[in-house]
């Protein structure tokens, strides 16, 4: 099977309180990271800078790689970004609607994120101690 195009997904702190994600919504659409298509000539980093000021209007002090995940749709590339500020988001573009919450208060997932970040967790233990 031939995947779609490959992704960029973004995970955004909350500041000090590391262990509250910013979770994004198109309207009606289900609770996602921040994050889309890499484009034509896009590098996984630069997609990933696009998207999220795009869809809310952030512009993180740094991006690092923590990951990628293969599902049988698609490939994302998971970035941590890092603030030296708690991030103020708006929802722009798409995303109608978005909020910081602890994994586990995450709203209606997408599925396939759900996978993202339990393979994420899994194999990052910095990260997985940081939503506890």
């Amino acid at each position: 099977m031939k995947l779609n195009k490959d992704r960029a997904t973004i995970i955004c702190r909350h500041g000090k309180q590391t262990h509250k994600w910013l979770w994004v919504r198109k309207s009606k659409g289900a609770w996602t990271l921040p994050g889309g298509k890499i484009e034509p000539g896009e590098t996984p980093m630069q997609a990933a800078e696009r998207e999220l000021l795009e869809e809310t209007g952030l512009q993180a002090d740094s991006l690092t790689l923590l990951m990628r995940h293969e599902t049988s749709e698609r490939m994302h590339y998971v970035f941590e970004a890092e603030f030296a500020d708690a991030p103020q988001p708006k929802a722009r573009h798409e995303i109608a609607d978005y909020r910081f919450a602890h994994l586990d208060q995450a709203p209606g997932l997408k599925s396939e994120i759900k996978s993202l970040i339990r393979s994420l967790l899994a194999c990052d233990r910095t990260t997985a101690a940081s939503v506890r």
